[in-house]
């Protein structure tokens, strides 16, 4: 029984990677740097360094996160089912 509940979150972390992995590949062709990967959301999320190649992302918003007590707004985009983020701006 207890091997059943653990096959779920593998193969939830398993398809996280594996969409990690197709993003990344992407990402690396836009010749943009990963500074962080969190795979605890639904959908995992890849912080990039603002650049160049962020323009080309597709269908790119604005969204707002809180972080060490700051509101941080990000411009976010999918990329292979991964929400891809960069920092605009930050407010005390």
């Amino acid at each position: 029984m207890a091997a059943q509940h653990r096959i779920k979150p593998n193969q939830h972390m398993k398809n996280s990677l594996n969409l990690v992995a197709a993003a990344l590949n992407s990402l690396e062709r836009l010749n943009l740097t990963v500074l962080e990967i969190d795979l605890n959301h639904a959908m995992p999320r890849i912080g990039v360094q603002a650049g160049k190649g962020c323009h080309d992302l597709k269908g790119t918003t604005s969204c707002y996160t809180q972080k060490a007590g700051q509101r941080m707004v990000e411009k976010c985009a999918t990329l292979n089912e991964c929400q891809v983020f960069w920092q605009q701006a930050a407010w005390q």
